[in-house]
């Protein structure tokens, strides 16, 4: 996935939960349940919530390095 797909799909999940007038709790709380499940799928044997973690800060890194 590109960073112009990755911007637009995120922009579409925002989109949608402002539709929804969601708190700042409830949103951060769906959005880790929605980062859990994602990266759960390239540990589908183990499912170790550490390898998720790590996976999932990996990902963050690159994002970062990404910004322009």
């Amino acid at each position: 996935m590109d960073v112009q797909k990755h911007d637009e799909i995120m922009s579409f999940i925002m989109k949608k939960l402002e539709e929804e007038k969601l708190d700042v709790g409830s949103a951060i709380q769906i959005w880790h349940s929605m980062g859990l499940f994602i990266f759960s799928q390239l540990d589908t044997e183990e499912k170790d919530v550490s390898k998720i973690y790590e996976a999932i800060r990996e990902y963050l890194t690159e994002m970062e390095k990404l910004k322009v």
